[in-house]
């Protein structure tokens, strides 16, 4: 079995891999950026807070809400993924109602009609590229 630390270090990679930004390598109380100020997260995302989990036993409500707390406090939402140790394709989701109705609508869009669904998350693809492109001009 691997060791807890690459376990969770994968799992972290792989949420942050979905919103195309990097793993917060030290998401502790004492990880700081270059101006001092509070890094928040496990992943490096600045339109929300996002923490991912692995657990033995699952924990998400009481973790989740840690998670919210600590976003009200800097003033973002909030996205609490966690998944149990050895079950790498049931994730655990908790975030504010407003996402939660936006994602169901596009899970409903994907049962009902699956090819205009795909045809959407291309256009969300490309969109999401441009605004990364105009937030890191000196990527390219």
């Amino acid at each position: 079995m691997a060791k807890r630390n690459t376990i969770f270090k994968n799992f972290e990679s792989q949420v942050a891999s979905w919103f195309n930004v990097l793993r917060n390598p030290l998401s502790g109380r004492n990880n700081r950026d270059d101006s001092g100020k509070r890094r928040l997260g496990d992943i490096l995302y600045k339109c929300a807070l996002v923490e991912a989990k692995t657990r033995r036993k699952l924990s998400t409500i009481t973790r989740a809400l840690d998670s919210k707390k600590l976003a009200e406090e800097h003033g973002k939402p909030f996205i609490h993924f966690e998944r149990i140790v050895g079950d790498k394709k049931t994730i655990v989701t908790v975030c504010d109602e407003s996402l939660v109705i936006k994602f169901v609508k596009l899970i409903d869009l994907l049962f009902r009609d699956e090819k205009s669904a795909d045809e959407i998350l291309t256009l969300i693809d490309q969109k999401l590229k441009e605004l990364r492109k105009d937030e890191n001009p000196d990527s390219e």
